[in-house]
């Protein structure tokens, strides 16, 4: 007769981490057919907790008894889904910072290279596998006991850390429509996307300030629209303008002002650069390190998931090899 750890093992195997996009796609498709398009987005994430019971209490174990031995002393609202905080009240954030403005300087004009890569121009990212190994204070700082301090008890679990980056958002002519992420939207396909941004140049709203509506509010207006299951929010210009005029925050400030927002739950847009470009150290945690399958591409993320080695390299202990696992 099979433990009930073999047990597990074997329901592992009924949907293997390839095969998450495939199940996720057939079932949007068959939500689509009544109404309910992002019904793969729901449902596959909470199987893959269902397939591997044991292996998601260990992981709500692991985080309800996780003690930092450094806190940031901020707590993310898990009714909002956000918190503002300064970067440069603690020294991991500084030295990251201090990283990311030499990384930036040292690949000359910016602008030069994104017209050269194949990007979208807008939001770039310009961080690379060397740059992570040749400057440690990134994952230093994104694994730190500060940031674990808000970031577990906001999942009630030990997440996963799926991508990093250092991103470039060029000006926009002032007359250029509106692309991609400089509209409003939600990630999908994981229940909880915790973003942190760290603003490392002075940013207004005019200089493409990454901008959210609270997940209350998000959520409030999705349930007018016609429900959780049913819109994101921007199905209605004219509904999402008055929420936007209303309760839209903008992640404004000098060098070192972060936040952390949850972009599955916080409708949100940015680099809509008018004025000045932007500067950004941003890091991504999930509920599963390999929620998404993508090409690799380094011009949008580096997807940790691509990158066994440099996962290995900083998975120095077990609290890391956990946040750097993918399942």
């Amino acid at each position: 007769m099979r433990s009930s750890r073999e047990r597990d093992r074997l329901r592992a195997r009924m949907l293997p981490s390839r095969s998450v996009n495939v199940a996720m796609d057939a079932l949007n498709r068959c939500g689509s057919r009544v109404g309910v398009p992002e019904l793969g987005h729901h449902l596959v994430p909470e199987l893959r907790k269902a397939i591997r019971p044991l292996r998601w209490r260990q992981r709500r174990n692991s985080g309800q008894q996780f003690r930092p031995r450094a806190t940031l002393g901020v707590d993310i609202d898990r009714t909002r889904g956000y918190a503002l905080w300064d970067a440069n009240a603690i020294s991991p954030a500084a030295s990251a910072m201090a990283a990311c403005v030499e990384i930036a300087s040292s690949l000359g004009d910016l602008d030069t290279l994104v017209r050269a890569s194949s990007a979208k121009p807008y939001f770039v990212n310009v961080l690379r596998e060397e740059h992570v190994r040749a400057y440690p204070a990134l994952m230093d700082f994104a694994l730190g006991d500060e940031i674990l301090s808000a970031v577990v008890p906001y999942y009630g679990a030990m997440p996963r850390l799926c991508s990093i980056g250092l991103y470039y958002s060029a000006v926009s002519g002032g007359d250029a429509p509106l692309q991609g992420s400089q509209n409003f939207h939600l990630d999908t396909r994981d229940p909880r996307h915790l973003k942190c941004f760290v603003n490392l140049v002075s940013v207004e709203p005019e200089d493409g300030a990454f901008t959210f509506l609270p997940a209350d509010r998000t959520e409030e207006l999705r349930r007018r629209l016609g429900g959780l299951w049913r819109a994101q929010g921007s199905e209605d210009p004219t509904a999402l303008g008055a929420y936007e005029r209303a309760h839209a925050i903008a992640l404004t400030g000098p060098p070192g002002s972060a936040g952390f927002v949850d972009t599955a739950r916080c409708l949100h847009y940015g680099s809509r650069c008018r004025r000045s470009p932007r500067l950004v150290f941003m890091f991504h945690y999930a509920t599963f390190g390999d929620y998404f399958a993508l090409s690799n591409n380094p011009w949008r993320d580096l997807r940790l998931s691509d990158y066994p080695a440099l996962r290995a390299q900083f998975a120095s202990s077990s609290i890391r090899r956990e946040l750097l696992s993918l399942h």
